[in-house]
């Protein structure tokens, strides 16, 4: 017996809409599952939500299109995406739904959201980053490299510092996300994921999707324009005491030095596109693109595909040729931003590793006479230094390591042969 037979009255969970280029995108905001239809579905699902049957639906858009549907397959993926049910199931007792989300800082409301991130809020924010872009072209010597986050003394305090300074700036930057996405009407989830090797905080805003394309800049790049005004103030206040209207403490002047340079590096991260980052979401945005990244990812891989006979090709012919066009194009940067990224960690990250691995063995020397608080100091950095970075390698590699037949091959051994001794035993 079919589920879905002509006689049967189907309940369908209220959804949002929003049309997209001639398709439409469907959602429930409270699971943030959306789908991308053609408009002919759309109407089906609205028939069926006005009370006709599977079958009275069916002869309306034979009547209309001059083709039968098929409803069963269509209506059976919609219940595994939690929109549809037989009138005699519940959505919230039935397993095939999909669980409520549990959205964070719900207590905030839009009318307030809307407040905060209001046109002279932003005005202002914006007024700062010019002001500080003028002061950077005409003093560049008060904008920082590197040597400022390298300290030769109290190192693990210093070091804690600017990590506690930045995990408070790390918190700010996703409460922006948050906050302008809820001035549209939009409520997110504060989360943990990874961008390659490097650990991010970020904001899941899946409901953007509700919205008109053009009211989702805001919230896509609410964080990057709090960072920019947060490096904007930390470049005019050292700014104020390069002109001698103030005077800085030495230590609260580097941790301002190392904060703006820090800022500047998660700017710089955020056009790190190749990623999903901020400014990716807003050119994916731009140009009408529903899944740039996977996208481009399959693109490639019929490419290694086209060359190299590996893999398999996957069909990519629904997609319109325009969005093809960007994809195309976007997998050059793609390419190129991975090469760029590793030209960072390079010139930056381990160049601070370096200098604090031959600061340990010149302190190793002294610690053994006399200075032995210094070299625990700088070993306790070192290790706590290395134990982030190499986790964030490692559960990257493993992404990928876990795919190779050698890997699959040694973890199945592996697991035969302990179950072969239980056995034994």
């Amino acid at each position: 017996m079919q589920r879905y037979d002509l006689d049967t009255m189907v309940s369908v969970y209220p959804f949002v809409r929003q049309a997209d280029q001639g398709d439409w995108i469907i959602g429930r905001t409270d699971t943030a599952v959306f789908l991308v239809v053609p408009a002919d579905v759309l109407e089906l699902l609205d028939h069926l939500a006005s009370g006709m049957t599977v079958g009275e639906a069916r002869n309306r858009y034979e009547a209309q299109h001059g083709e039968v549907p098929d409803l069963e397959d269509f209506l059976g993926y919609l219940e595994q995406e939690g929109f549809v049910l037989p009138q005699t199931e519940n959505f919230q007792t039935t397993s095939l739904g999909r669980a409520a989300k549990h959205y964070h800082f719900t207590g905030i409301s839009q009318k307030v959201a809307q407040g905060i991130f209001s046109q002279p809020v932003v005005a202002l924010l914006c007024g700062l980053i010019v002001m500080a872009f003028g002061v950077a072209i005409s003093h560049p010597n008060l904008v920082p490299d590197w040597h400022v986050h390298y300290f030769e003394h109290n190192i693990t305090l210093m070091r804690l510092g600017i990590a506690l300074l930045w995990y408070a700036a790390v918190f700010i930057h996703e409460m922006a996300h948050l906050i302008a996405a809820r001035s549209v009407g939009v409520p997110s989830r504060l989360g943990l994921g990874q961008r390659m090797w490097y650990w991010v905080a970020e904001t899941d805003m899946t409901g953007i999707w509700a919205v008109p394309r053009e009211k989702r800049y805001l919230p896509y790049l609410a964080g990057p324009l709090v960072d920019a005004a947060s490096a904007a103030l930390l470049l005019l206040t050292l700014f104020g005491e390069s002109q001698k209207f103030y005077t800085l403490d030495p230590t609260v002047a580097q941790f301002a030095k190392a904060m703006l340079l820090t800022y500047l590096m998660a700017l710089l991260w955020q056009c790190y596109f190749f990623m999903q980052t901020d400014v990716y979401y807003v050119v994916a945005n731009f140009f009408h693109c529903k899944n740039l990244m996977e996208d481009t990812r399959t693109y490639l891989s019929n490419q290694r595909h086209r060359f190299t006979g590996k893999g398999q090709h996957i069909d990519q012919n629904h997609i319109p040729e325009r969005e093809m066009k960007v994809i195309r194009g976007y997998a050059w940067v793609w390419v190129v931003g991975r090469a760029v990224a590793l030209f960072g960690v390079l010139l930056v990250t381990l160049p601070l590793i370096v200098n604090y691995f031959f600061l340990m063995l010149r302190q190793g020397g002294i610690g053994w006479h006399g200075d032995l608080p210094g070299l625990i100091d700088l070993v306790f950095m070192w290790t706590t230094l290395i134990a982030f970075q190499a986790s964030g390698v490692y559960f990257w590699a493993r992404k990928y390591v876990e795919k190779w037949p050698a890997y699959i091959w040694l973890r199945r051994s592996v697991v035969s042969f302990f179950q072969t001794l239980q056995v034994s035993r």
